[in-house]
């Protein structure tokens, strides 16, 4: 199973094809008042959160293993994988979980230790095509910023127009910045 995952330790050894960095904390600022989907429930850190993100073409994957990756994830054809810094540190301790459940079952759940690249596609694209999102009725998306005990969430989640699935990611950051954990759900209706 770890070998189909998304993951960006799998990503990063794919050709990059594109490169660039998006200042998280200005998107989420500028995007959160204007696009409904988008919501700041916390106060957005002092600092600079900024992501460095590479492209990649999304690999194949067998089409009987696909929906343990994720209809959302397999629905780009490229892949973007990212490491946040936070003040200009890099935030290099971080983990990968990708688990996918029906509402009483695990179906698998597979953690794997990051040097700090994780798969930030979904992002990417919900920070880059905000206001193409908001607009469309089909694309039943959330992005959320917060706070939570451990310190910050920073949460995508959609649920498939037939119902029968939905997805969410987070990127779970410690109060300080100096670690992060990302996972990506996905859970089947009955």
């Amino acid at each position: 199973m770890e070998q189909l995952v998304l993951s960006g330790q799998n990503l990063n050894q794919q050709r990059v094809l594109e490169t660039g960095t998006l200042n998280i904390s200005s998107l989420l600022d500028q995007q959160a008042k204007d696009k409904d989907w988008i919501q700041v429930r916390s106060a957005l850190p002092k600092g600079d959160l900024q992501l460095e993100w590479k492209e990649v073409r999304t690999p194949s994957i067998a089409s009987g293993l696909q929906d343990l990756v994720g209809k959302k994830m397999l629905n780009y054809n490229f892949q973007y994988i990212g490491r946040f810094s936070y003040n200009g540190v890099l935030i290099t301790r971080a983990s990968e979980t990708f688990e996918a459940n029906f509402p009483a079952q695990n179906i698998h759940k597979t953690t794997r230790e990051s040097d700090g690249w994780v798969n930030c596609t979904w992002l990417v694209d919900g920070l880059v095509n905000a206001a193409k999102i908001n607009g469309d009725a089909l694309r039943k998306e959330l992005l959320i910023w917060d706070q939570n005990p451990d310190g910050y969430c920073l949460s995508l989640s959609n649920e498939s127009i037939d119902y029968k699935h939905g997805e969410q990611q987070k990127f779970l950051f410690a109060e300080d910045f100096n670690s992060l954990a990302w996972e990506h759900l996905i859970l089947f209706g009955n």
